[in-house]
């Protein structure tokens, strides 16, 4: 991917950049492009984030944060560090090779949320045991895992209780150790509500929709930016019956989600709904 811009730096730059190289991927395309920022030199008029010349595309990029759940983000989450610190340690002990010195982040289910403090040493030994005995893991984006490993046993019957947690590896990159970077959900407690994300959306679509009617283009693009609040399935049971009609009557032909971690780092996109 080759960009050149004509226009000063933005903090949406970086969505942007993480943007289309999945959309390389995605479209299996080469991008090499010219990139300029009507909203920058349009100030008279309502426009778009970014326009790309070649392929007559015009972006508008939005995060969703909703300022009641601002604190909880910037919350250090110690059950993430202290368990992520036990894989790793597990990990560099064990006898991986060369070709396993990668950095894996990891995506946990909500239920990653109800392991308890006593369990966090035997989660993080079933889970290195699961990696050392399906080496794969290390080598495909988007591999998907189950861990089961002991919470309990029960007086009554004298059997062990279990739990089985569903992973997926979404980003694999060089390092000098094997290594995992858990992300999981915030708690469950402070997980947004669905109808929120509906209003979030039902807003954006105005605003951007209203930003892409000044500025023609053969594609326009909503891209939201999401730290995570939500996933793939809750915005899907967001977008209803009512905001499909008003999409299909908007100026926007793709809406995408990006989810991104706290440290920033992108995890994943999600086309969340297309015109065509």
């Amino acid at each position: 991917m080759k960009l050149i811009y004509q226009c000063e730096e933005k903090e949406e730059r970086r969505n942007l950049e993480d943007f289309l190289r999945f959309y390389e991927d995605f479209k299996n395309i080469k991008i090499e492009d010219v990139v300029s920022c009507p909203d920058r030199t349009n100030r008279t008029e309502k426009s778009p984030d970014y326009y790309l010349s070649n392929l007559d595309i015009a972006v508008e990029i939005k995060q969703i944060v909703v300022e009641k759940f601002q604190q909880v983000l910037r919350a250090p989450d110690k059950r993430v560090t202290e368990i992520s610190n036990l894989i790793n340690n597990y990990l560099n002990k064990s006898a991986f090779g060369d070709d396993f010195k990668k950095r894996i982040i990891i995506r946990c289910p909500r239920s990653f949320n109800k392991i308890k403090r006593s369990k966090y040493e035997s989660f993080a030994q079933s889970f290195v045991g699961k990696l050392i005995c399906d080496r794969k893991i290390f080598q495909e984006r988007n591999y998907n895992f189950e861990v089961e490993f002991i919470t309990g046993h029960d007086s009554k019957t004298k059997q062990e209780e279990r739990i089985n947690l569903f992973f997926s590896v979404l980003s694999i990159s060089e390092s000098e150790r094997p290594e995992v970077d858990l992300y999981a959900p915030v708690d469950l407690n402070a997980i947004w509500a669905l109808d929120t994300i509906q209003s979030e959306l039902k807003r954006m679509i105005s605003e951007a929709s209203a930003k892409f009617i000044s500025y023609k283009s053969s594609k326009t693009i909503l891209l939201l930016i999401d730290y995570y609040l939500g996933n793939k399935d809750d915005y899907n049971e967001c977008l209803n019956d009512d905001l499909k009609i008003k999409l299909l009557e908007s100026t926007i032909d793709e809406v995408w989600v990006q989810f991104r971690a706290t440290s920033g780092i992108c995890l994943d996109h999600n086309l969340l709904w297309s015109k065509d």
